[in-house]
């Protein structure tokens, strides 16, 4: 560890001392005053006293115990200065260990905080304070958020307990691009699920923007394969059960690449399986490299089972032969009810706060910011329920009708200016495990885009029709360009 690396660890520790020594100062004053008959205000002081000296105490470990895990570090990357995916002792050692552990933690050392700062200020607020201003009661909202955070920290607890520590073995280290990923998942079923386990292999762009307060995370979804193990295809491990894996990591993504923390890029296999009591959920960090094994090409087998639909699809986008001999494809609205309505119900509650801050008179500014987020929300919600395209390719030439409830401007693009069709993933209902959403793009010989159809859930569905609409525009063509959805 380097002299800047170890003056960090003591500038920490030094800096969690105050927070250790009020913390342990506030409490003893606070359980002396309720000892000799103090009022409930003393309970507020001995929670701020917890909260401060876990802060600092946690600092503190942090500052003690940090060191010997960046030793580590550095001597792995020492011994394989050209070997990253050897850098971390468990990919050295083949396997992937779960990231449970760390939600775990996190669950309550945010359940903790939160509830120790929120119920003293709901304890000592006088009752009269509610009968003179009902809009108090929305302090009620942040013990609520406390209880739910509690039951977060306790499922996640149970989970812990119930499948135990887990980790995927890898068949090979590293994963490489254009090959196989295989291995199996250890883990433990009290009893034999009957449900499949749903495995999700996804490639995550993590982007840090802003700083100090106004920092923000952001996990955009680069990539996305699915796949289900029926129960019969799991089998006994000496840890209880093992999950096999296997995917195919097309060529051209992104490697694992942590040099720049504000732009990485992270590959995360991801498990979840229905049982009785509290669901399996797991997730690991993968090693994925493009290394001298890496084809320069996607084989066009591969190819053909990535744009393949699943044989017990069902499609969402209708397609049909008009009466020219063209070929139709509609996209009618409210494809994606779920994201429409989760959308509308943060708008509804967004639209909430910005009544209650101009009802409260705040200061011009906050009702204008919210305001103009809640334009945006509304407008999305909007898109995804009344949002409809109309796409009529043959005769030479492609028409796109997009709009609202089938009305909206017309284009007409020959096929002498369509350079190709792809797919790309450009919206997200959640984070790195959350839904993906993909477009069909048309891409001019200019290299402007063109978006014939939104939000198409199925990825397979998606790539499937940019298939067809390729094959109909270059009847002559064995390949289409693959997009960032691949």
């Amino acid at each position: 560890m380097n002299r800047s690396a170890k003056f960090a660890m003591v500038f920490l520790a030094l800096f969690s001392l105050p927070f250790c020594g009020f913390g342990i100062a506030a409490v003893v004053k606070g359980a002396t005053s309720l000892a000799s008959g103090g009022d409930s205000q003393n309970w507020m002081l001995i929670c701020f006293g917890v909260v401060f000296a876990t802060i600092g105490f946690g600092l503190l470990g942090a500052a003690i115990f940090g060191p010997r895990k960046v030793r580590e570090g550095d001597r792995l990357k020492l011994e394989n200065p050209d070997q990253p995916w050897l850098w971390r002792q468990d990919w050295a050692e083949g396997r992937a260990n779960s990231q449970i552990k760390g939600e775990l933690i996190r669950s309550w050392i945010f359940c903790i905080l939160w509830n120790l700062f929120s119920l003293p200020m709901f304890l000592v607020m006088p009752v009269e304070q509610f009968k003179r201003q009902p809009s108090s009661l929305l302090a009620l909202a942040f013990p609520l958020i406390g209880i739910a955070l509690v039951v977060w920290a306790v499922r996640e607890t149970l989970r812990w307990f119930e499948f135990g520590k887990t980790s995927f073995q890898m068949n090979s280290v590293p994963c490489v691009i254009g090959r196989e990923v295989g291995g199996a998942i250890q883990t433990h079923f009290t009893r034999p699920p009957s449900h499949p386990v749903c495995l999700k292999l996804t490639c995550v762009n993590r982007l840090v923007t802003g700083s100090g307060k106004n920092q923000n995370t952001q996990d955009k979804i680069l990539w996305r394969e699915e796949k289900e193990v029926s129960p019969d295809d799991l089998f006994p491990a000496p840890a209880g059960t093992s999950i096999p894996v296997q995917f195919h990591i097309p060529v051209g993504l992104r490697q694992t690449d942590a040099t720049d923390p504000r732009d990485s890029i992270r590959w995360e296999l991801e498990a979840n399986c229905d049982v009785p009591g509290v669901d399996y959920h797991d997730v690991f960090e993968l090693p994925v490299f493009r290394t001298k094994d890496s084809p320069m090409s996607e084989p066009p087998q591969e190819l053909a089972r990535e744009q393949a639909p699943p044989q017990d699809f069902t499609p969402t986008i209708q397609v049909k032969t008009a009466p020219d001999g063209s070929t139709e494809f509609y996209f009618p609205p409210a494809r994606n009810v779920v994201f429409a309505s989760g959308l509308t119900g943060f708008s509804v509650l967004w639209g909430g706060v910005l009544w209650f801050l101009v009802a409260k008179r705040a200061p011009m500014i906050f009702p204008i910011l919210f305001g103009i987020f809640e334009l945006f929300m509304l407008y999305g919600s909007l898109q995804l329920w009344l949002g409809t395209s109309r796409v009529r390719i043959g005769s030479g030439q492609l028409e796109l009708c997009s709009g609202w409830l089938g009305w909206g401007k017309t284009q007409i693009i020959p096929f002498s200016e369509i350079s190709s069709i792809q797919t790309a993933i450009t919206a997200q209902q959640g984070g790195a495990s959350g839904t993906p959403y993909y477009d069909i793009q048309l891409v001019r010989t200019t290299g402007m885009l063109v978006t014939l159809g939104k939000t198409i859930r199925n990825k397979h569905e998606a790539a499937a029709l940019a298939l067809q609409m390729h094959h109909l525009i270059f009847p002559k063509s064995q390949a289409m360009t693959v997009g960032a959805a691949f």
